[in-house]
């Protein structure tokens, strides 16, 4: 969900959609999937007539909402053809809805089976049809987890006033049901939804919301449920501004754009943990959409981070423009909110994918990534209910064919995904994201597009995983050298130049990983590693996605904390204040050495895995090499801290060092790129091992923490009496403290 608008000067600038169908007899009809929602509007003479269902076509039942807007040069005329208009009628399947003066509510009984699409017909008075659309075909419900907790869910941690609210259930809503929203005020409303499907509901707020936290349960025979995690409902509302004190110039004049986001119109906070939720976590998208007209500072199409606030309750960002000709101008603003508040890790993605060709390269990987999910499942009922709603996806994911049906197939991938409930840190490393992150680089090549820097970001963390795996080093510098460059355009917007030059580096990277980069380039322990944080730790009873409180990462200096347990995680770290949001830590580092170094803690406000670096450069240990027959050979200790992970409801449990004297024969594993495939061979080498006293966080009453740490050593000889060393191989793992 992308949050938008759109400043214009002298001219206003209107908004097109793409036509599905044309119909004769001068009536019109287009889809638009926006917001979580289908809108399937009628154009005819006398006015036009909208059909609002929810994107997520699933379940037997589905609600949606019907209006009618007459067009007339005057009240009489609006008026006489209302009422013509109130005669006709809307079919959705055969099922024929009436029309009425006010937005009027509705309750479609599906029929699945068979795959068909769901025609949308609109009729006149006579009982002619006058126009048709066809929507996607309606699907089964998805599979639920009987004993999983109740929860409300929504796609972002934060909502732009004025945007429809999106609100997910894992378990089922109830037909005809309402919504009770809390505002930061204390205020409460009770609304029904625009529309509504087995799982996904679509709310518009009242305007006399206020800004700030709001809170948001299911009502059902006006009985709250509130049996679910509440966090789980709690999103900010914020509102998004933007204006200029001149919008008609003359040539040679200026003036300024100023984009706001406002979290309270009385400038205070009402809830101060909305300026840690912004802050360093959103991007802004600026298009100059008439760069003929007036050029803007910084470029006419860029991506700005936010800086510190201005001032209470507002964020603000000016950019001044100059007029080049008379004419009309219009300048555009959407609000990307990152992965770090999202609890969608598709959705970016999905806005990156510009061509039916990329989505559907898009999806052939994305069926092999959730293929490997799947197999990775254990036999308990939630890993099968998870199981079968990957099947549903697999199943129901569109091929796509035409531009026209790409946004139609974005919408029904979103629906398909949206229960599996897949972590962002997983989505973010699959090989669907390295997709993406392929045609994120393409775009750079042109000069109209604004660089989606997470999205190549994520791919830079493919790639360097790649690395790591394959042992191709000489490609490490290029990877680091596009990662500043990315880091220097995100901070102070690309020039042409470094396009071009970025552009060339990613390709580069691509060209050298594109002939491995295929289903099954990670192995299963690898996808479990990244997709469920050390397989879940379901045989130790601790699910990270339930039992995570915090986690420390030290390439980013950022502490993600749940703010419950901020304090306690803080006092763990021996933090001290520094000023401005930092503190300083004593840490360690993955050799177990005192580091001391300065973190932002960062809100987590849903409980989740992160896209965090797993697989670091901090982690891997430069290893000295000798080839003298006799001499030890020592690692050199790491300058850098290391990961820490923080769990509630654990305990740590210990495990004695043991080391391993005999002498066996060391494998390498090496990589066929005809067969695609890794084996593991001997290389005329042999070892010794020693496993180092370690820990792990097991379930308890307690909080336990976790270090990024050398748990094996293997000492590598040139002979089999292994009395030449020329290797120390170091293997990490996370370990308690």
């Amino acid at each position: 969900m992308l949050f938008s608008c759109l400043l214009s000067g002298i001219l206003p600038a209107g908004i097109s959609s793409v036509a599905l169908t044309q119909i004769t007899r001068s009536v019109s009809g287009t889809v638009l999937y926006q917001s979580g929602v289908s809108k399937s509007s009628f154009t005819t003479p006398k006015g036009n007539v909208s059909v609002l269902l929810p994107q997520d076509l699933s379940g037997k039942v589905l609600t949606g909402t019907v209006s009618v807007e007459p067009t007339g040069k005057n009240e009489k005329e609006k008026k006489k053809n209302l009422n013509d208009l109130l005669k006709w009628s809307v079919s959705i399947a055969g099922q024929r809805i009436s029309l009425s003066d006010m937005p009027k509510q509705f309750v479609w009984q599906t029929h699945n089976g068979g795959g068909l699409r769901s025609p949308v017909a609109l009729w006149n008075a006579a009982g002619v049809k006058e126009a048709e659309l066809n929507l996607p075909p309606v699907i089964s419900s998805p599979a639920v987890d009987p004993n999983s907790p109740l929860q409300l869910t929504t796609p972002r941690a934060l909502l732009v006033k004025g945007d429809l609210l999106n609100m997910h259930t894992n378990k089922g809503f109830t037909a005809g049901g309402n919504f009770l929203i809390t505002d930061s005020k204390g205020q409460k409303f009770t609304v029904k939804p625009v529309c509504q499907s087995a799982q996904h509901a679509v709310i518009s707020l009242p305007d006399e919301v206020a800004l700030g936290e709001l809170t948001v349960i299911e009502e059902v025979f006006d009985s709250p449920i509130n049996g679910y995690n509440p966090a789980q409902s709690k999103l900010s509302l914020v509102d998004l501004e933007i204006s200029s004190p001149k919008t008609n110039l003359t040539p040679g004049e200026t003036s300024e754009v100023i984009v706001a986001i406002v979290t309270d119109t009385k400038g205070e906070w009402i809830n101060p943990d909305i300026d840690k939720l912004i802050t360093g976590q959103m991007s802004i998208n600026l298009r100059n959409l008439a760069p003929q007209t007036v050029s803007m500072q910084g470029g006419n199409y860029q991506q700005v981070h936010f800086p510190v606030y201005a001032r209470p309750g507002r964020l603000e960002i000016r950019r001044n423009i100059v007029a080049n000709t008379a004419g009309a101008f219009s300048v555009s603003v959407t609000l990307n909110p990152d992965f770090a508040i999202s609890n969608d890790p598709f959705s970016p993605q999905l806005n990156a994918l510009q061509t039916p060709d990329e989505f559907n390269s898009w999806t052939a990987a994305l069926k092999s990534d959730l293929r490997h999910l799947a197999s990775l499942q254990n036999g308990d009922a939630a890993s099968g209910v998870l199981r079968s709603n990957v099947q549903r996806a697999i199943d129901n994911l569109p091929r796509c064919t035409d531009q026209g049906n790409l946004p139609e197939c974005k919408a029904v991938a979103t629906s398909l995904l949206r229960p599996l409930d897949v972590p962002k840190g997983a989505a973010s490393t699959w090989l669907s994201g390295y997709e993406v992150f392929k045609t994120a680089a393409a775009q750079l090549n042109s000069p109209l597009a604004i660089p989606e820097t997470e999205l190549m970001r994520n791919g830079l963390e493919i790639i360097k995983r790649f690395i790591f795996q394959q042992k191709i080093g000489h490609m490490l510098s290029e990877l680091n050298q596009a990662k500043q460059l990315l880091d220097l355009g995100e901070k102070a917007g690309f020039t042409p130049g470094q396009r071009s030059q970025l552009s060339r580096m990613l390709q580069s990277l691509i060209t050298a990983v594109d002939p491995v980069a295929r289903p099954g380039m990670w192995d299963k322990k690898l996808l479990a590693y990244e997709t469920y944080c050390l397989e879940k730790r379901t045989k130790d009873g601790i699910d990270p996605k339930e039992s995570m409180i915090a986690f420390l990462d030290p390439g980013k200096k950022r502490l993600w904390v749940n703010p419950e347990y901020q304090q306690q995680v803080l006092a763990t770290l021996k933090a001290v204040p520094a000023g401005n949001e930092m503190f300083q830590i004593q840490s360690l580092s993955a050799m177990k050495v005192p580091v001391s170094y300065l973190i932002r803690a960062v809100p987590m406000f849903m409980h989740s895995v992160y896209d965090h670096e797993w697989w670091a450069n901090e982690l891997m240990e430069r290893k000295t090499r000798d080839s003298t027959a006799g001499t030890r050979i020592t690692a050199t200790k790491d300058s850098t801290g290391t990961y820490w992970v923080f769990y509630k409801n654990a305990k740590c449990e210990k495990m004695e060092g043991q080391k391993r004297q005999k002498c066996l024969e060391h494998e390498t594993c090496v990589w066929d790129p005809k067969t695609q495939k890794g084996e593991l061979k001997k290389d005329g080498k042999y070892y010794t091992y020693e496993f180092l006293p370690v820990g792990s966080c097991k379930k308890g009453t307690e909080f336990c923490t976790e270090m990024w740490s050398i748990f094996r050593i293997n000492y590598v000889y040139a002979d089999k009496n292994c009395t030449r060393l020329v290797d120390v191989e170091k293997i990490y793992g996370f370990s308690c403290l």
